[in-house]
Parts: C-alpha cells; structure tokens; sequence
C-alpha cells in the first residue's frame, strides 16, 4: 500500500479473498484508531456488508490482540 488512501480498495481486495477461499463472512474487523479506517467512506462500506467496525483504545497497543499460551 503506497497511500493510506489506498486502504479501503486494500480491505475490499481483502473481503473478496476470505468470502472466496473460505466461503465465510467477516463479521467484525479491528483496527488502531488510523484515519485510514474511519472514514465516512469506510464506514459505509461496513455498514453495506454488515460489519462491525471496533477500533481500539487511544494509546492501547496491547488491545491489538496476540497468542496467549494455555497451559
């Protein structure tokens, strides 16, 4: 991705492969609070599918999800 512009055509590439590959839906999609991801655009664009948009808390790295090892 050269622009941050560029991010909502990336996320629809995106969509398209998971429906396809493995013929399931998103449902949610988490992202940092990037400008990129909340546009008006984008966001009609998850409205139009259905998805829910959850961003993170201001200044929580740690919400952005990792592999937690179960004993």
């Amino acid at each position: 991705m050269k622009n941050k512009s560029d991010a909502l055509d990336m996320f629809k590439i995106f969509v398209k492969e998971i429906e396809n590959q493995f013929n399931k839906r998103i449902k949610r999609y988490r992202s940092d609070r990037g400008t990129e991801y909340l546009s008006h655009t984008s966001n009609e664009y998850y409205k139009e599918l259905g998805i829910i948009h959850e961003t993170t808390m201001p200044y929580s790295p740690e919400m952005n999800g990792k592999a937690e090892r179960k004993n």
